[in-house]
C-alpha cells in the first residue's frame, strides 16, 4: 500500500534528518537508547520499503586498508594491515553501506524536479565559444562530445553524450589513498 502510519513518517524524519546532518548510522543507532521505540532498523526498513531502494553492506578493514568485496571477498584478514576481518563472534569488525550509483540515478530520473535538472547537460550552450563559464564548455568535454564511443577494441557509431539522456559525472575523492605507496587517510 502506498500510505504510511505516523510512525512511519517520523522514522523517515528522523532518517532525512541524519542524512542532512550526515548523522553516523552509529549515532542513530545509540538513539534508540534515549527513543526506545523506534528502533534502527525498522526506520531503515521503512526506507527500503518506502523508497524501493536498498543499500549494499560490505565488510571492510577497520583502519579502512580495503574492502572485503569481489576476488577479496573471502579474505579473512587484510592484506596490507594483517588486521583480522571478524571478531571473535564473526562479525565483521567494520563496514560500510554503498547505494549503488545506478539506484541514484535511476532515483534522480524518477523525480520530476531532479530529472528537469538533469536535462542541464544537454541544454547547456555556450554563450561567447572559448570561454570557459561551466565545465561542459571546457576542453575535454568538447572533445569527448566530438569522439566515438569506444569499449576495447570495437568504435561504436555514436558519439560521447549524444543522447540528452547520457549522464556526465566527476568525482572527487576525499581521503581515499589513489596510489599504492599512499597510506590511508
Amino acid at each position: 500500500g502506498g500510505h504510511l502510519s505516523q510512525s512511519q513518517h517520523a522514522q523517515l524524519r528522523l532518517q532525512a534528518f541524519r542524512l542532512k546532518f550526515r548523522v553516523p548510522v552509529s549515532a542513530l543507532e545509540a538513539l534508540q537508547y534515549v527513543y526506545p521505540s523506534d528502533d534502527v532498523k525498522s526506520i531503515q526498513a521503512t526506507l527500503r520499503r518506502v523508497s524501493g531502494y536498498a543499500d549494499e553492506k560490505y565488510d571492510c578493514c577497520i583502519r579502512i586498508c580495503m574492502c572485503f568485496s569481489g576476488e577479496n571477498s573471502n579474505l579473512k584478514e587484510c592484506l596490507f594491515c594483517k588486521h583480522p576481518r571478524y571478531d571473535v563472534n564473526r562479525r565483521p569488525f567494520q563496514q560500510f553501506r554503498y547505494l549503488p550509483l545506478t539506484t541514484r540515478l535511476l532515483g534522480l530520473f524518477k523525480n520530476p524536479e531532479t530529472a528537469l535538472k538533469m536535462r542541464y547537460r544537454s541544454e547547456f550552450k555556450e554563450e561567447n565559444v572559448g570561454d570557459i563559464s561551466d565545465v561542459f564548455s571546457g576542453t575535454n568535454y568538447r572533445k569527448l562530445c566530438s569522439t566515438k564511443v569506444g569499449i576495447g577494441s570495437h568504435t561504436c557509431s555514436y558519439n560521447y553524450f549524444a543522447d540528452p539522456h547520457d549522464v556526465a559525472l566527476a568525482f572527487s575523492l576525499d581521503g581515499v589513498s589513489v596510489f599504492k605507496k599512499d597510506r590511508p587517510t
